[in-house]
C-alpha cells in the first residue's frame, strides 16, 4: 500500500500550530503582564532556590511570578514552582534530587544550563531550549530524572539550543517537537534507559538528533530536514527510535540518517528525498543496525532525490516494498547494499519498483531478502539495470518464488541464497560466477530469455526454462543439481563431472554432450547428448534419446526403468546400420519401452542384428519395443520391407545381455517382413481376378446369329441389334506357387455388366457382330501370410469392346478388350492399420477365342474351342503408413484355355405360334499360364508372387430364349481348380445374363 508523503500534510499542520498559537501570543503582547518577576540575585550567599533572599522580591516564585536567573548557579531541592523559568546566559538552574519538582508555565534556557538530574522533575506547557538543557538520572530507585513538556517544545528557539538526556533521564512531549530553525537545535540521547517519548512530530531543521549508547526516542511523525538541513544518528545495540508514523529523511531540504553499531529505527512509513528540492540520505551500518518499515513502503526519491546504503552487517526491513523516483521525471531512487564475508548488509522487502524517474541499484556484498512471492521483484525496470560490485550480490528468495527481469550487470558475482525459487529473464552480463547455497535458481520463465555466463558452483538446483534452444557452456560443481524445465531445449557442453547432486528431466530437452556428475532423474521431457550421465532412473513420462542425431549417451552408472522411454534413432537396414546407441556400464533393471525411429533406413535383413543398448553390469531390466504392430507376441517396428523385434542377446552371443533390433525370422534366419508386405505382394493379383475376359458363351450365351441354323425355324421376329445385361459372381481361394512372403488369399468379385450388340455385316459365309459394354464391380480380397494378415478393398469399372464372326458353318470367332480403372483401399488386420486409401490403377484386357460347332446328332453338338488373352495392370506408387514406398513392378498376365463344349439344343413352337428354344450344355477347360512372375517393390525390395500354371474347370450352362428369340435368359456356373495344387487352389463362379434383340 502506497501512503500519502508527509511533506503534503506536514507543512499545513505546522502552520495550523502556528495559527492556533497566535492567538494566545497576541494575548501576552497586548495584555500587561500581572505576574510578579523575581530575578535571582544570590543575595542570601547560597544557591538555594527555597532561600527568599536569593530573590529580587524577597519572595519565593511562584505560578504568578516569573523567575529569571542572570547571573548565578540556582539549585533546586524540594518542590518549587513559577509561572516562566528563565535561565539566562552563564547561568545554571539546577533542579535535583528524588521527590524534586518544578512545575512552570514555560521553561526556557537563553544560553544558559538547566540540569534535571537525581530524579528530580520539571513540567510545563512549553519548553524552549536556547541554551543547553541536560536531563540525567535517576533517584537511584528506577524513578528518573523527567521534563515533561504539555503544548510546545523547541530546542533552538532564541538562541542555539543542546538537549541532553543522559544516564536514564527522560524527557516527556505531548505535543510536536522542533529542533533548529533560525538557530541551531541539537539533542543528544544517551545511555541505558534514557528516552525522549515525544507523543507528536520531531521536525529537525537546522538541527541534529543523535541517540546512542542504549538511548531511546519514540515519535508520531519524524521529519529530517523540513525546509533547512538537519541530520540524525542512531547508534549502538540497545539504541532506538521509534516513529509510529511517517519517518521522512530530506523534505524539502537535506536530510541524513544514520543507524549504526546495532541501532534501530522503526517507522510506519519512510521516505527519503521526499518533496521537491528534498536530498535524502540515510547509511544504515554496523552488524545488528537495523531499519524496520513495519506498515508502508520505503520510498526513496519521490519529487527529489533519496539514497539508501545498507552494509556492514545491517538490515532494512520494508514491509510492502522499495519505491524509487517514484512522483516526477526529475525523482531519483538510489540502492546500495553492501557488505563482506560476515558482515553483509540485508534489505529485506517483497519487491522493488521505479516509478516516473530514475533509478540507481547496486548491490556489492549485500543481501536482497524477498519476503513474499512475486513473478517480478524489479518492478519497472525495463530500462534499468542492477550493478553487482565485486564483492558480489546476494538473493536470499527466503523460502519464496521470486522473478527478476532487469539485467544483472557489473564486476561481481552472484549467490542465490535460501529456500525458493530465484528466476532470472534477462540477460545477464554480470562478469563474475554464479553460486547457488539453497533452493533453485531458474533461467528463464517459459520464454525465450533468462541467462547467466560463468562458471556455477551449485549447492541448489541450476534450472533451465526457456522455449528456444540455448547452449551452456559454464561448468557446473556442487553437491547440487541441473534441472531441464522448459520446453525449448538446453546444450550443456563443459565437463561437470565434478556435480555430485541428482539433476533432472521435467519437460523439453536437456542435450549432455560432456560429463554430467551426480545422478539423474528424467520425470518427462527428454534427455539426450553424446555425453555421459551418472546412475540414472527414467520415470513415466521421461524420454531418453542418446545421441543429438545418430549418437550415444553413456550412463556410468546403473540404469533403472520406471516406465519411462528409450528413443533410438537408426538407420534400419542390416547390422551394420548406424544406429544411437545407449551404454550403461553397470547394471540394469525395472521397465523400459523402446521407440525406434527410422533415420532412413529402407530395411534389411539382420543376421547379428543392430545393438542399440549395451550393459556392462546384471542384465535385468525389461525393454520392450513400442512397435507398428505385434507379431508373434512381439512388437515390430517396419524399415521399408522388413520388420524388427527387439532381442536380449545376439544372435551368436544370447548370454552377452545387451539388447538389438533384428529383421531376421529366429527359427529360420530367414526375413522378417513387414505386416504389409503380403498384402503388397497380393495387390495385383487380386485385381487381376477382375481384370479378366469371359468366354463368349459366358458373356453372351448360345445366341443365333447364322442364318444356316437348322434350329432357327421360319418366321423369326429377332433382329440384328441386341441389348444385354448380366451379373457376375466369383470366389477364388489361392495359394500361390511361389511366394516371397508366403502369402494365401481369397477374393470376392462381383459385377454389372451392361452392354449392346448389332449386324455389322451378313453375307453367304457368316455374320459379323460388333459390340460395346460398360461394367461396374466390388473386389474384396483376404490375406493370410506368416508375417501378417491383409484386406484389399476395391472397386473397378470399366468399358468393353468386342467383335464376332459367326460363320453359317458352325465356326466362330470372338475379340475382346477390356478397359478398367480400379480405386483400392489396402489394410493390415495384424497392424490394425490402414496401409494405403484411394489408391488408383488401370487394367486392361485382350483377347481372341476360336470355336468350332460340329453336330453329332439331332439337337446334340460338340465345340471345340481355344482361347488366348492378355491382360496388364498398372496403379499409382504409394507411400505406405510405415513410409515405404510401394510400387508394381510387373504384373502381367498371358492365359491359354483349351475347352470342349458338348451341347443339347431344342426348340419348339408354341401355343402363341412364336418359336421357343432350350440350351443346355457343359464344358471342359484346361488353362495354362504362360505369365511370368508377378513382382511388387517395397522399398526397393522385391516381392514375387506366381500362380499354378496348369488349371482345369468344368462349367454348366444354358440358355432359354422366347417370344422368336426377341428374348432369352442365359446362365453357368463353373469350378476351376488347380492341377498341381488340388486344395489350395479353387475358383467357384456364377453369371447370369438377359438378353433383348429387336
Amino acid at each position: 500500500m502506497q501512503k500519502r508523503h508527509a511533506f503534503r500534510t506536514l507543512r499545513p499542520s505546522y502552520q495550523l500550530l502556528l495559527l492556533s498559537t497566535a492567538p494566545l501570543v497576541l494575548a501576552f503582547a497586548a495584555t500587561p503582564v500581572t505576574a510578579q518577576a523575581a530575578d535571582w540575585t544570590g543575595g542570601a550567599g547560597n544557591n538555594d532556590w527555597f532561600d527568599a533572599g536569593n530573590w529580587s522580591s524577597n519572595t519565593l516564585p511562584d505560578l504568578t511570578s516569573d523567575a529569571v536567573i542572570a547571573p548565578g548557579n540556582v539549585n533546586l531541592s524540594g518542590v518549587g514552582s513559577a509561572n516562566n523559568v528563565t535561565v539566562e546566559a552563564t547561568s545554571t538552574l539546577t533542579v535535583t534530587g528524588a521527590g524534586s519538582s518544578l512545575n512552570t508555565t514555560e521553561t526556557r534556557t537563553s544560553d544558559g544550563t538547566l540540569n534535571i538530574t537525581a530524579g528530580a522533575s520539571v513540567t510545563n506547557a512549553s519548553g524552549v531550549v536556547g541554551g543547553l538543557t541536560v536531563v540525567s538520572g535517576t533517584d537511584g530507585l528506577g524513578n528518573a530524572s523527567t521534563w515533561t513538556n504539555n503544548s510546545y517544545f523547541a530546542i533552538g528557539d532564541g538562541g542555539d539550543g543542546d538537549l541532553q538526556i543522559l544516564g536514564g533521564g527522560r524527557v516527556i512531549v505531548n505535543t510536536d517537537a522542533t529542533l533548529g530553525g533560525a538557530d541551531e537545535g541539537k539533542v543528544l540521547v544517551s545511555g541505558n534507559g534514557s528516552s525522549w517519548e515525544n507523543t507528536g512530530r520531531i521536525t529537525i531543521n537546522n538541527g541534529s538528533l543523535n541517540i546512542d549508547s542504549g538511548g531511546q526516542v519514540s515519535s508520531d511523525l519524524a521529519i529530517i530536514g523540513e525546509s533547512v538541513a538537519g541530520a540524525a544518528t542512531v547508534s549502538g545495540g540497545t539504541s532506538s527510535w521509534t516513529s509510529s508514523g511517517q519517518l521522512t529523511v530530506g523534505n524539502f531540504a537535506n536530510g541524513t540518517l544514520r543507524i549504526e553499531d546495532g541501532a534501530t529505527v522503526s517507522s510506519q512509513q519512510g521516505y527519503v528525498g521526499a518533496g521537491p528540492g528534498g536530498l535524502g540520505s540515510v547509511v544504515v551500518t554496523g552488524a545488528g543496525s537495523n531499519w524496520r518499515i513495519t506498515d508502508y513502503n520505503l520510498n526513496l526519491g519521490n519529487y527529489g532525490a533519496g539514497d539508501i546504503t545498507i552494509e556492514d552487517g545491517a538490515e532494512v526491513y520494508a514491509q510492502t516494498g522499495v519505491w524509487l523516483g517514484i512522483s516526477s521525471a526529475t525523482a531519483v531512487g538510489t540502492m546500495d547494499i553492501n557488505g563482506t564475508a560476515g558482515a553483509r548488509g540485508v534489505l529485506e522487502t517483497r519487491f522493488v519498483r521505479l516509478g516516473l524517474g530514475t533509478a540507481d541499484v547496486t548491490i556489492n556484498g549485500g543481501i536482497l531478502r524477498a519476503t513474499a512471492n512475486i513473478g517480478n521483484f524489479f518492478v519497472n525496470f525495463s530500462n534499468e539495470q542492477v550493478s553487482l560490485g565485486s564483492e558480489g550480490g546476494f538473493f536470499d528468495t527466503n523460502g519464496f518464488n521470486i522473478g527478476v527481469e532487469p539485467e544483472l550487470t557489473g564486476a561481481g558475482a552472484l549467490t542465490k541464497q535460501g529456500a525458493g525459487t530465484l528466476t532470472l529473464t534477462g540477460e545477464n552480463t554480470y562478469s563474475g560466477n554464479t553460486t547457488i547455497t539453497g533452493g533453485t535458481l531458474k533461467l528463464g520463465n517459459g520464454g525465450t530469455t533468462g541467462s547467466i555466463v560463468g562458471d556455477v558452483a551449485n549447492d541448489g538446483i541450476l534450472a533451465f526454462d526457456r522455449s528456444d534452444v540455448v547452449t551452456f557452456s559454464g561448468t557446473v560443481s556442487g553437491s547440487g543439481g541441473v534441472r531441464q524445465v522448459g520446453s525449448g531445449q538446453t546444450i550443456l557442453t563443459a565437463n561437470n563431472a565434478a556435480l555430485l547432486g541428482v539433476s533432472g528431466v521435467y519437460n523439453g530437452i536437456l542435450s549432455v554432450n560432456n560429463t554430467l556428475g551426480g545422478s539423474m532423474e528424467v520425470r518427462g521431457g527428454r534427455l539426450q547428448g553424446i555425453g555421459q550421465v551418472g546412475t540414472t532412473t527414467n520415470f513415466a513420462g521421461g524420454t531418453i534419446a542418446p545421441g543429438n542425431s545418430i549418437g550415444t549417451l553413456t550412463v556410468a552408472g546403473d540404469y533403472i526403468g520406471s516406465g519411462g522411454t528409450l528413443e533410438i534413432e537408426t538407420v534400419l537396414g542390416d547390422d551394420t546400420s548406424s544406429t544411437d546407441q545407449l551404454i550403461i556400464t553397470g547394471n540394469t533393471s525395472g521397465t523400459t519401452n523402446v521407440r525406434v525411429i527410422n533415420f532412413g533406413g529402407s530395411g534389411d535383413q539382420t543376421v547379428e542384428g543392430i545393438k542399440i543398448i549395451d550393459v556392462g553390469g546384471v542384465s535385468a531390466g525389461a525393454f520392450s519395443l513400442l512397435g507398428s504392430y505385434v507379431f508373434e507376441g512381439d512388437q515390430a517396428v517396419v524399415a521399408g520391407a522388413y520388420a524388427y523385434r527387439l532381442y536380449q542377446g545376439g544372435a551368436s552371443t544370447p548370454l552377452d545381455g545387451d539388447w538389438y533390433l533384428r529383421s531376421a525370422l529366429l527359427s529360420s534366419g530367414t526375413p522378417l517382413y513387414q505386416a504389409g508386405a503380403p498384402v503388397y505382394e497380393a495387390y495385383s493379383s487380386v485385381l487381376q481376378r477382375f481384370n479378366t475376359l469371359d468366354t463368349l458363351q459366358q458373356r453372351v450365351g448360345s445366341r443365333v446369329w447364322g442364318s444356316s441354323d437348322t434350329n432357327a425355324g421360319q418366321g423369326s421376329d429377332a433382329g440384328d441389334y441386341g441389348i444385354w445385361g448380366r451379373i457376375v459372381g466369383q470366389h477364388d481361394r489361392l495359394s500361390p506357387h511361389s511366394s516371397t512372403t508366403s502369402t494365401d488369399y481369397t477374393v470376392d468379385t462381383w459385377q454389372l455388366q451392361a452392354g449392346t450388340d448389332m449386324e455389322l455385316m451378313s453375307s453367304s459365309g457368316g455374320n459379323l457382330v460388333g459390340g460395346l459394354s460398360l461394367r461396374y464391380g466390388t473386389i474384396d480380397g483376404d490375406i493370410t501370410s506368416p508375417y501378417g494378415n491383409g484386406a484389399i478393398s476395391s472397386s473397378g469399372y470399366g468399358l468393353g469392346s468386342t467383335l464376332t464372326w459367326y460363320g453359317n458353318g458352325g465356326f466362330y470367332v470372338d475379340g475382346q478388350v477390356n478397359l478398367t480403372w480400379f480405386d483400392s483401399d489396402l489394410n493390415s488386420t495384424t497392424a490394425a492399420t490402414r496401409l494405403a486409401s484411394g489408391n488408383n490403377g488401370f487394367g486392361y484386357a485382350l483377347g481372341v477365342e476360336a470355336g468350332q460347332q460340329i453336330a453329332i446328332s439331332p439337337g446334340w453338338s460338340l465345340t471345340p474351342q481355344a482361347q488366348l488373352s492378355f491382360s496388364g495392370l498398372s496403379y499409382r506408387d504409394f507411400i505406405d503408413a510405415f513410409g515405404a514406398k510401394v510400387s508394381l513392378g510387373r504384373d502381367n498376365d498371358l492365359k491359354l484355355r483349351l475347352g470342349l463344349s458338348s451341347d443339347y439344343e431344342n426348340s419348339w413352337t408354341g401355343e402363341a405360334g412364336t418359336r421357343n428354344r432350350l440350351q443346355v450344355y457343359g464344358i471342359a477347360n484346361l488353362y495354362y499360364d504362360l505369365s511370368p512372375d508377378a513382382r511388387t517393390d517395397v522399398a526397393g525390395v522385391a516381392l514375387r508372387n506366381s500362380q499354378e500354371r496348369l488349371w482345369g474347370g468344368l462349367g454348366l450352362g444354358g440358355t432359354y430364349a422366347w417370344d422368336n428369340e426377341k428374348y432369352a435368359v442365359h446362365g453357368q456356373a463353373g469350378i476351376n481348380t488347380s492341377l498341381g495344387d488340388l486344395s489350395g487352389n479353387t475358383s467357384l463362379s456364377g453369371t447370369l445374363g438377359f438378353t433383348a434383340r429387336f
